[in-house]
């Protein structure tokens, strides 16, 4: 299954103001950074994309990239 541990690349709405700037691509690289971590962080979950039939899953993934084609485009126009 796919984690997106890098959605600040997508997300329109939810952006927060901080000093961190971590870049985590799994979730070792969140467990040996943890002692970095400031003592509030926020995580933006999907638990709708949690399912064991591949059918499901295939289609959740498919919509999420089709959306995120989408996301990239509106982001790219409004930063010209």
């Amino acid at each position: 299954m796919e984690c997106n541990l890098n959605g600040h690349k997508f997300s329109i709405r939810d952006k927060v103001e901080s000093k961190f700037n971590f870049d985590f691509k799994t979730t070792q690289d969140i467990i040996d950074n943890i002692e970095k971590l400031p003592p509030k962080i926020m995580f933006t979950i999907h638990p709708e994309r949690w399912t064991n039939d591949p059918i499901l899953w295939t289609k959740q993934i498919l919509i999420q990239n089709l959306k995120n084609i989408v996301k990239r485009i509106i982001v790219k126009s409004n930063g010209k």
